[in-house]
């Protein structure tokens, strides 16, 4: 698909960048975008959202007299974007220096020399009717005459996207991108006046395939039917299954401590921890920003750097902290990048069911419920609900529990990866198995 930026808007953007040097900024940068979004949604039959828009921001940052400011807008007529530029600069000069603002270095930029393939031919032809088929694929496989089904939530979207980048001191960058997302939410009633729900959804740049819609209606289905019935245990330590699709909760909030701010602030569980191991050999997390159709897939960074594979951790061991340009000259350290791309954890050989089948006794996680962490310490506590895993069958659900752990341990306790990291999200994450997690029930 070629670009979706017009030569005038291209010429806009270096305008906007001559206008805010011409104003006293030393440097200036800018983020151009362009997307056209299409989203219906539907309620137990009934369309409730239809949203259809095409729109264009710039987003403008200026660095003058060691003092930064952002500020974006919609309106990008050349008579009314002067003003708005020369009046950012000027608000600029009013905030409190920052010697650590500014642009990178001209030798550090770069655009990846990879084909990320981010781009669907056929998104932008996708219609309305096409949307509202899906729509009722979706809600005819997800309804029941054997669950008593409650509502039915349906959603469908498109988007295409193009983004470019100009700074002031040489870097340009330009990327476009398509998406697709669609899926079910389901809620049964249960007895009394339990409504528990369910639901699966599917994000790729292609919708070359992907499972049908009636292939999700289908699980999401599935999903809210699996907790029928669900009750709470006593509190115990067990072995943990986390189900692939919800395993991405427990992988950001372990990624959140390495970021640069964090390291900053003083408030980052793995200061000083790098080459250290951090969990099992079975944590080797990889971060790839060039994996092709990736939805974390990006040729470039925030900073103009050029996007690289990254290792996280190789067999437990922490081998990368997210720094960027800001926090890189905080902390006097050389950047690596603040823009996380595709997270890859290494997969086993083995199937979720065959893992399974080696427990004794333990719990299926398949979704957390709110809960917290804490990056400063590693401490977490979130609400699960899942099914009851007893010498290697699942035999009822359950809810209303939570667990509590450290991800210094936790991930210490890492002792099986299933072969089956979800394709449909920048998290491919596999089935994971933890021994000795406490679960607080009755």
């Amino acid at each position: 698909m070629s670009s979706q930026l017009t030569p005038e808007l291209r010429t806009l953007a270096q305008r906007a960048i001559d206008w805010a040097l011409a104003a006293g900024a030393e440097q200036a940068a800018v983020v151009l975008s362009k997307g056209r979004y299409v989203e219906l949604g539907q309620r137990s039959g009934k369309l409730e959202t239809l949203e259809s828009s095409t729109g264009r921001s710039l987003r403008l940052a200026v660095f003058a007299a060691q003092r930064y400011l952002s500020v974006q807008t919609n309106i990008l007529q050349p008579a009314s974007l002067k003003p708005f530029v020369e009046d950012a600069v000027a608000a600029a000069k009013l905030l409190d220096p920052d010697p650590h603002r500014g642009l990178a270095e001209p030798q550090r930029y770069g655009v990846a020399d990879a084909d990320i393939d981010s781009v669907d031919p056929q998104c932008g032809a996708y219609s309305i009717d096409d949307h509202k088929q899906r729509l009722a694929a979706l809600e005819e496989a997800a309804a029941s005459t054997s669950i008593p089904v409650v509502s039915i939530s349906t959603r469908s979207l498109t988007n295409i996207y193009t983004s470019m980048r100009l700074h002031s001191n040489g870097f340009f960058g330009e990327t476009t991108r398509t998406l697709y997302e669609f899926g079910a939410s389901v809620t049964v009633r249960d007895s009394g006046a339990r409504r528990p729900d369910g639901s699966h959804f599917i994000s790729s740049r292609f919708l070359e395939g992907v499972p049908s819609a009636a292939e999700v209606g289908d699980l999401a289905l599935k999903r809210a039917g699996e907790q029928l019935g669900a009750s709470v245990v006593p509190s115990n330590k067990m072995t943990m299954v986390v189900r692939r699709r919800c395993a991405p909760h427990l992988l950001s909030s372990l990624l959140e401590p390495l970021s640069g701010f964090a390291l900053q602030q003083r408030s980052s569980c793995f200061e000083g921890k790098m080459g250290q191991p951090i969990g099992s050999e079975l944590l080797d997390l990889v971060d790839d920003p060039l994996l092709p159709r990736g939805l974390g897939s990006h040729l470039y960074d925030s900073d103009g750097f050029p996007a690289a594979r990254a290792q996280v951790f190789e067999q437990g061991i922490l081998r990368f902290f997210y720094i960027g340009l800001y926090y890189a000259r905080k902390l006097n350290v050389e950047p690596t990048t603040s823009s996380r791309g595709n997270i890859l954890l290494t997969p086993g050989t083995r199937s979720a069911g065959d893992l399974i089948a080696d427990v004794k006794d333990g719990i299926l996680v398949t979704s957390f419920l709110g809960g917290n962490s804490n990056g400063a310490t590693g401490d977490f506590s979130y609400g699960i609900r899942g099914q009851r895993i007893k010498n290697g069958e699942i035999v009822h659900p359950v809810t209303e529990m939570n667990i509590a752990d450290n991800h210094l341990s936790l991930w210490k306790r890492l002792v099986a990866v299933g072969n089956d990291p979800y394709p449909y999200s920048a998290w491919r994450i596999p089935t994971l198995v933890f021994e000795d997690v406490q679960f607080s029930g009755s």
